[in-house]
C-alpha cells in the first residue's frame, strides 16, 4: 500500500501497477525468480523466502488468476496454456509456482486445476496460444499436441484436487 511518485505516462495503462495495487504479472514474476534465486544458491536468504511466502499468500487470494474486485479472469490470456510463458502471465506458470512451492494441492487451486483438466484430450494438453516476439521461441506448436505443456501439466494435476 505505498503509493509511487511516478509522474510519466504509459506505464500505468493496465490498471493497478504502481499505484497502491501491485502489478499481479510483476508479482507473480518475482516470486518465480526468487523461487529460483533460492534453489540455485547455496546462501539461505531469509528475505527472500519471507517474501515467497507472502506472494503465495497473495496468488491464493486471487485462486490464481482472478481479480479480486469481481473474481473474472485478470486477463484474456490468463487461462490459455503455453510454454515457455513471455512477459504475459497464464496458468502454466501460476501452477508452477504452486507446485515448486508444496502448494498444488491448495484449495486456491482447484478452479485452476479443474479449467486444466478440462482441457486435457487424448491423454495430452494442446498449447492455446503462441506469443510473437523477438527472441521468443515457442516449444510447442499452436493447437497441435503440446508436449513440454503436457509434461509440465501431468505432473502439476496429479494427484491434486
Amino acid at each position: 500500500n505505498e503509493k509511487i511518485q511516478w509522474t510519466e505516462k504509459g506505464i500505468q495503462k493496465c490498471g493497478g501497477c504502481l499505484k497502491m495495487t501491485p502489478c499481479y504479472i510483476g508479482l507473480v514474476k518475482s516470486i518465480k525468480a526468487l523461487l529460483y534465486f533460492d534453489k540455485y544458491t547455496s546462501n539461505y536468504d531469509s528475505r527472500a523466502e519471507s517474501l515467497i511466502q507472502k506472494g503465495i499468500i497473495y496468488m491464493k487470494k486471487h485462486l490464481l488468476y482472478k481479480r479480486l474486485s469481481n473474481r473474472e479472469p485478470i486477463n484474456c490470456r490468463i487461462l490459455n496454456i503455453a510454454y515457455p510463458q513471455s512477459y504475459r502471465l497464464n496458468v502454466t506458470e501460476l501452477l508452477e509456482v504452486m507446485y515448486i512451492t508444496g502448494n498444488i494441492d491448495d484449495e486456491a487451486c482447484k478452479d485452476a486445476l479443474k479449467h486444466i483438466k478440462k482441457k486435457k484430450k487424448d491423454g495430452y494438453w494442446k498449447t492455446d496460444h503462441i506469443y510473437r516476439g523477438t527472441g521468443y521461441v515457442s516449444f510447442d506448436k499452436r493447437g497441435g499436441k503440446g508436449e513440454w505443456v503436457s509434461f509440465l501439466l501431468e505432473k502439476y494435476t496429479e494427484g491434486s484436487i
